[in-house]
């Protein structure tokens, strides 16, 4: 194998390598990263990858030597982007009540959504489950905002794996 890829949620697995001339007892294997580890187990590579957070691509590698016969062979890993986003960063609001707006979360990894004002709004649905494809959140006011200037609130979105928030700011 010449490069491993693996999904922004990390895996754990093994993969085949040849190298000519070189005995499978002898084969070490080695990282430089701290979100890959590996070692060399009845001829082939296991490895763990931890989970993508970042937001960006990565690309690591893993060697395996031998030191017999003073060969080296990298092995690319490639882990994909997590996502984690929403489509908009305000909504609005019509000031009468039950009046509705509408924005989408797409995460890889699951993800909780609270209101900062339960009395005035409510968000359906409250959790999103994190498959990386967009689930669409519905804000509903619960009263009529008589007020001659807009009331402000907001929405946070937090990633249940490592708690990263995004706001979605709320007018009405």
């Amino acid at each position: 194998v010449e490069t491993i890829s693996v999904p922004a949620t990390g895996a754990t697995g093994e993969a085949s390598y040849t190298i000519k001339n070189m005995e499978t007892d002898d084969v070490t294997a080695t990282f430089a990263t701290d979100w890959i580890s590996a070692e060399v187990v009845n001829g082939k590579i296991a490895y763990e990858v931890d989970p993508n957070y970042t937001g960006a691509a990565r690309t690591g590698k893993i060697t395996l030597a031998s030191a017999t016969y003073g060969i080296t062979k990298d092995v690319t890993v490639s882990q994909a982007a997590d996502v984690f986003k929403v489509s908009a960063t305000s909504v609005s609001l019509k000031a009468e009540a039950n009046s509705t707006a509408t924005f989408t979360v797409t995460s890889t990894y699951a993800a909780t959504l609270a209101v900062s004002d339960s009395a005035k709004w409510s968000i359906n649905p409250t959790t999103v489950a994190g498959s990386a494809s967009a689930v669409t959140i519905t804000v509903t006011a619960k009263t009529a905002n008589a007020a001659a200037e807009a009331v402000a609130g907001a929405i946070t979105v937090t990633r249940t794996e490592d708690s990263k928030k995004l706001t979605v700011n709320l007018s009405q």
